[in-house]
């Protein structure tokens, strides 16, 4: 087998010289045509399988690296000149240059639906939320203890019994305050908070305040509650001898006539089951000067005394203005 490899080894080095049949004849060779066959067709055979190993353009076929390395053993371990072979496309590229080389716009225009479809579903998502958002202050309004609907409510009855209250007593009506109503709110807040009654200490403005328990929104203190339960304390109140008293200090504060404005809120903590209610007035009343509580603290009901309660009426809906008089020159 040794011999029989090297004749072939040699036949094969030899066969590429084209003049290798006219200088050796094919009776030249003392080898069996049954063993080693035509020299001519060993030529082709050799020359065929030459060819198809030297070929080294990229088709962009998959080669199959265990043949090529079979093919490279058939031909004897002899090293073949390679030549570089250039780096394919991916497949999504290709995709994407075919598309947009072929129908150039078309392209772009299904981007821009895609984007526009996209963005169609984000806006009917946010009107969406939106409109669940609504729904949700909606019922939030209708449980008026979780907004401010029911405090500006309190707010408008307080004002408006504080009124009503001082109508009785012939005094005029009290104006809202915004400024004295936050500050009512932050100190009702404190209170609530706290759970005892703390006194502000500030110049010029009055208070009144009420700390109670209240587990339910129905057991939370309306405005005409609250100065019908301050009105009460009118009975401890001397109008003969008008001066402070502190069991009915509520009352004379409500019906001061020097206090112009008012401010109030209601506030009400949840985690201990406490309100505060806070009323502040301005300019502040219960002055203990000299003759204040006289003047501004009337000696009797006006709705006992019909001829009072006329006047204090004409007082608040009409406007009695003097005539100038003609002035002559002479």
């Amino acid at each position: 087998m040794n011999l029989l490899s090297i004749l072939l080894f040699f036949v094969l080095r030899c066969c590429r010289s084209n003049n290798f049949y006219d200088q050796f004849p094919y009776h030249a060779f003392p080898i069996s045509c049954s063993l080693i066959g035509s020299f001519r067709n060993m030529k082709r055979f050799f020359s065929r399988k030459k060819l198809r190993k030297s070929k080294s353009d990229f088709t962009g076929e998959k080669t199959d690296p265990e043949r090529h390395e079979h093919e490279n053993g058939a031909a004897g371990g002899v090293p073949l000149p390679t030549e570089p072979v250039p780096i394919p496309q991916s497949k999504s590229t290709n995709i994407v240059n075919n598309v947009s080389n072929s129908y150039g716009d078309d392209y772009e225009a299904v981007c821009s639906s895609i984007g526009e479809e996209s963005r169609k579903n984000f806006d009917a998502q946010l009107d969406k939320h939106m409109m669940q958002t609504i729904t949700d202050v909606k019922y939030m309004i209708k449980h008026s203890k979780y907004t401010a609907l029911s405090e500006v409510n309190f707010q408008r009855s307080c004002l408006d019994a504080h009124n009503e209250c001082r109508q009785r007593y012939g005094n005029e009506n009290l104006c809202w305050s915004t400024e004295l109503a936050e500050m009512a709110h932050a100190w009702a807040v404190k209170l609530a908070d706290r759970g005892r009654v703390l006194y502000p200490e500030l110049p010029g403005i009055g208070e009144n305040l009420i700390l109670k328990e209240a587990n339910e929104q129905s057991h939370l203190p309306t405005g005409q509650e609250v100065i019908q339960e301050w009105e009460k304390e009118a009975q401890f109140f001397d109008f003969d001898k008008p001066r402070w008293n502190p069991k009915c200090q509520r009352f004379s504060q409500v019906v001061w006539k020097d206090t112009t404005e008012l401010g109030a809120a209601r506030y009400w903590n949840t985690a201990n089951n406490c309100v505060a209610v806070v009323c502040f007035y301005r300019p502040a009343g219960n002055s203990n000067a000299p003759g204040e509580f006289a003047s501004n603290v009337p000696s009797r009901d006006c709705s006992m005394s019909p001829i009072r309660n006329l006047g204090t009426q004409l007082k608040r809906h009409v406007t009695i203005s003097t005539p100038e008089r003609a002035v002559v020159s002479k």
